[in-house]
């Protein structure tokens, strides 16, 4: 008579996992976890647990040794979980979609609410709980009921968040140095911004809030996995809508999950300066001759235009009749500039000295 052979229920493997995020979202960042174990002896397949927040669900993965959720897809569409539905109305069960479904939500609170109120509520969970039974004939070495019982080996991660329903914010912009008015149709501008969990992955400028002109970040992207940088200071120079009277820029900024800021917006005046500036040229501070060759050279800039003194002006001379002209100096604002002249030499006589204002 043949001894019968007896198979024994095998051993439950010993899990390693890694996960990490799949990008920035607005509304539902997601993830992924990766599974491997090595073999049982004397199994013959391996059977996958999740916890839904109220019980764990099961996948029959076969006489495989590792898993991944981007292949297993096994998270519910949005529509069937809170707040969706009712919180806590797992009757009939929501059931975890074997390959048919979604990537891992970053936080599965959404899942947890919908089966089960102590890891929504009372206890609120940001993680997961993954473990793995090994089976044969004889049966399956499973025996959950809760995370953390029955199971000697368990993995438990909370997924990178990569959910950022937040705007950013402006703190500061400005165009034509924060000046009231212009006579160029090209102006400088700044814009700082601020945004503290995905950062910010680009900004755009409009004269018309209809058409704008965007440029990227550096180094950053529209749902990518990592964040961006957190503030941004940007600057360059902008063209104005043509012609002259009030011109006003809008700024936006967006973040790395896709989220624009609202329009901040600056108005400069565009002047059109058709008055010529009157110029007054003295020596020596009004004198009507001197005896010296070193003199100083005064110009007195006034335009109806710039009753404040705030347009920049330069002045140059000439004491040849226009022939030949000193370099154009005393780039500034101020209405009066003076510089130290040479008087050519020569016989006793009037010298005359041209300056004209740009």
């Amino acid at each position: 008579m043949e001894n019968p052979t007896v198979t024994a229920v095998p051993l439950e493997p010993a899990i390693a996992g890694s996960d990490g995020g799949l990008g920035w979202s607005p509304t539902a960042g997601r993830g992924y976890v990766t599974l491997s174990w090595p073999p049982s002896p004397g199994a013959t397949g391996y059977t996958l647990y999740v916890w839904d927040g109220a019980t764990y669900e099961a996948f029959d993965l076969g006489d495989v040794t590792s898993w991944d959720s981007r292949q297993g897809r096994i998270y519910p569409a949005d529509q069937s979980l809170y707040p969706n539905v009712p919180e806590a109305s797992k009757s009939p069960p929501v059931q975890l979609p074997n390959g048919a479904g979604l990537n891992l939500r970053d936080r599965p609170l959404d899942l947890y609410c919908t089966t089960a109120t102590y890891y929504c509520t009372q206890s609120p969970a940001q993680n997961y709980w993954f473990t793995v039974a090994a089976y044969n004939g004889a049966g399956s070495s499973a025996t959950y009921q809760v995370p953390g019982s029955g199971a000697s080996s368990y993995y438990m991660p909370t997924l990178p968040l990569q959910t950022d329903p937040a705007a950013p914010t402006i703190t500061a912009s400005g165009v034509n140095g924060g000046g009231g008015y212009t006579y160029s149709a090209t102006v400088p501008f700044s814009l700082d911004a601020a945004e503290g969990t995905s950062g910010i992955a680009a900004y755009t400028l409009s004269n018309d809030r209809f058409t704008w002109k965007t440029d990227a970040v550096s180094g950053c992207a529209v749902g990518q996995v990592a964040p961006c940088e957190t503030s941004l200071a940007a600057h360059g120079n902008w063209t104005l809508l043509p012609g002259p009277g009030p011109k006003t820029v809008w700024a936006k900024v967006e973040s790395a999950a896709g989220v624009w800021s609202a329009p901040e917006e600056t108005t400069v005046y565009v002047n059109v300066d058709q008055t010529v500036p009157t110029v007054d040229v003295t020596l020596d501070r009004g004198a009507s001759s001197t005896n010296a060759t070193s003199v100083t050279v005064g110009v007195t800039v006034s335009d109806p235009a710039d009753p404040n003194g705030t347009l920049t002006w330069q002045a140059r001379y000439s004491t040849n009749g226009g022939e030949t002209w000193s370099a154009w100096q005393a780039e500034g604002t101020a209405t009066t500039w003076s510089t130290p002249w040479t008087i050519p030499g020569g016989a006793s006589g009037e010298r005359t000295v041209q300056a004209p204002v740009r």
